[in-house]
Order: C-alpha cells, then structure tokens, then sequence
C-alpha cells in the first residue's frame, strides 16, 4: 500500500524529455469483472500509443515512451488475474530516468493514462486523505512497545523506547501482608519512574511520527493508572483500549483490536460530518443533498467536500461534447448535443469532484447518508 513517504519519493522523479507515465487502473471486482478490467486496460494503452504515435516528439523519446507501454501492458496480462485484492492499481514507468513502480490501492480510482513531466499522484493523495495514522502503545509494568497502523498494515518500532530508557524490572509483592513493605514502596516509585519516562517518549514520537490517534494496550487497570501521566495533548487523541501485552501478544493480534477502533472511530467522525453536512444544506446554504444538486454544485466549482456512501453506484449521463452530465436528460442543457448513458454515475461525480481540487469523503452506510440520497457536498460557496 502507499504511503506519504513514497509518494514524497515519488515526486523526486522527474523528466527532462521523456514525459512519465501515470496509469490508473479501477481494479475494484465488486463493480467490474476481469474481462471488462482488462478491456479497459487495454483501451488505456492503446490511447496511450495513438498519443505517442501522433505526437512530435525525437525518436529515442517516442521509443521510450512505446517500451514503457509495452512493459505496462505485458505487465497487466502476466499480473492481472482473477482473485487481484487491491480495488485499485497504480503504475508509474519512465524508461529515461528508470522509473518503474506498481502500487495496489486499497480504494477504487478513475481508470486513466496521463503522460506528463512530472508524476500525476492527486488520485493516490485523494486515497491517504481518507486513512489516519494511528499510534499503538502497548504497555506493562516494566516495558513499552509502539506500533504504527496505517492502510490495513502493522508496523513496529524496534527501537521507540531503547533499553536504558525502559522501565526497571519490579518483582512481584506476593500478598498484602508482606513483610518487605519497604520494598513494595519502592515498587510503585519505580512504576511511577517507568510511566513517566514512557509517557515522555511517547509525547515526542507522536508528534515526530505525525499520528492521528492514539490507542493503548494493556491491563486496563494499569492502562487506567498510566493515563494520569499522559500529556493532556495525547488525552485528546486517545481513541480506545485493548487487552495485550508487550513481547508476547502477537502483531496480528494487535492489527485485529486496533482495525476493530478505527471503525468505530471513523463511523463516529462520518456521522459528525453527515450531520455537519445536513446542517449546512439546511440553514446555510452551503451543502447539497442528493444526486442533482450535487453534480449541479459541482458543475459551479462549488464542492468543497464530497460525500458518497462506500459502495453505492447508479447510471446517470454525461455530454461527450462539452463534458455536462448529469441524470436522465436526452440532450445536453449546455450545448444541445446529445447525451451518452453511463453505468455509474458516482465514478463520474468523483472524477469531476478530482478535477476540480475536491476532497472526496466514502462513508459507511451506517453513517447516515442513505436518508439523504446517498451523495451530498459541503460547499465552498452557496449556488
């Protein structure tokens, strides 16, 4: 899956004469089969050539840009196969400055092949901007481990708290009627000694590794006893809690709790921004509801933020001579031409809101949306 960081290293590629290839490839098997993925695949390169072909270009470029495509296309036929996870595909190749890089996508994008200096990335940033990064402190009486969770993947940092920072090795108090009470005092000076330390390093990883959230695992009375020397600004950014200990619950595991969160926490920010959304078409003027009024607003530049149930698809239309679409009209209300029938009208929106430097939000069914058509837009400005 893609990160910041890669795309970062990405953008470091750029091409003095060859343009690179930027290819798209809607890989999402819900909405479409193989054949017709490969067939649009296919259709793509062969654009590609007919551009190559007719554009003026020096020889040694217009034959790197044909090998590219070749590699692109054999590169589908040998990898593209039924039981392909990702819902989405990204390859980047520029023969000139050997630049060849596949990426699955763990969201669909607009099927398309832009051949420019510079990497076309704004689909994968459209993507990122729907994950957050999370911090997964997992915590004892004498150890700490931080993990990273980000697109579905787990990640340690082996080297977060480093040996002489970690908390001392406390030995347990067999019963309250102990004689070594002295020792027991000891104890919890050291506990507290462990917690602080943590908490410390803590304060300053989340904020180096730019998480979002924050989750904790653990005993969830020790949990409770930690959170009291937690930073006020971490507090905010605490989302859940999950049983675990360091050095023996196993990674997997730990993926498993968190994703478990997560969901909870992005139904919870997807239904503030559906009401959020409510509210504005409302009483501001400055939210659509519905399928119309949003490629209405989007036609004006107007969407801010766009809002479509995950999952949801309907036909609609679109104008092939100057780009107007919309639901069931025959002829186009900008030019007069006729209209062509479109599958999926969502694709089409979201395309559009891509175009136009929208922020596209997918929302669970169970955010709320369905009761307000299933599509709505924050705006920029009221239409």
């Amino acid at each position: 899956m893609i990160t910041y960081t890669e795309i970062e290293d990405l953008l470091d590629f750029q091409s003095e004469r060859q343009p690179i290839i930027s290819f798209y490839l809607n890989t999402d098997g819900s909405r479409f089969s193989l054949d017709e993925q490969k067939v649009s695949a296919r259709n793509l390169v062969r654009e590609g050539r007919k551009t190559t072909e007719s554009s003026e270009l020096e020889d040694d470029v217009r034959m790197g840009l044909t090998s590219d495509l070749d590699k692109i296309e054999k590169y589908l036929d040998d990898e593209l196969t039924r039981g392909y996870e990702p819902r989405g595909l990204a390859i980047f190749a520029c023969m000139e400055t050997g630049l060849w890089r596949v990426v699955g996508l763990p969201r669909p994008v607009p099927s398309l092949l832009v051949m420019e200096q510079t990497l076309h990335v704004r689909p994968l940033t459209l993507i990122l901007d729907e994950y957050h990064r999370y911090g997964v402190l997992l915590l004892d009486k004498s150890n700490a481990e931080l993990y990273e969770v980000y697109i579905g993947e787990i990640i340690k940092l082996d080297r977060a708290f480093k040996t002489e920072e970690a908390g001392l090795k406390l030995s347990t108090v067999d019963s309250p009627g102990s004689a070594d009470r002295g020792k027991s005092k000891k104890e919890e000076e050291d506990l507290q000694k462990h917690f602080r330390r943590v908490s410390e390093t803590l304060f300053h990883l989340y904020h180096r590794r730019h998480y979002e959230y924050l989750v904790l695992g653990g005993q969830q009375q020790l949990l409770g006893q930690f959170e009291n020397f937690m930073h006020p600004a971490l507090k905010e950014h605490l989302v859940g809690r999950f049983s675990a200990e360091p050095g023996k619950t196993h990674q997997s595991k730990i993926l498993e709790d968190v994703v478990v969160i997560e969901r909870n926490v992005e139904t919870i920010e997807e239904k503030k921004l559906v009401k959020q959304l409510v509210d504005s078409a409302h009483s501001r003027g400055l939210g659509v509801i519905g399928l119309d009024d949003t490629v209405h607003a989007l036609q004006m530049g107007a969407v801010h933020i766009l809002l479509v149930q995950d999952g949801w698809h309907t036909p609609g239309i679109i104008c092939r001579n100057c780009g107007l679409y919309g639901i069931e009209k025959k002829k186009c209300p900008g030019c007069g031409s006729d209209t062509t029938q479109v599958a999926d009208m969502v694709d089409e929106v979201i395309e559009a809101a891509i175009k136009t430097g929208s922020i596209i939000e997918h929302v669970h069914p169970d955010a709320g949306l369905a009761e307000h058509g299933k599509i709505g837009a924050i705006l920029r400005f009221s239409v």
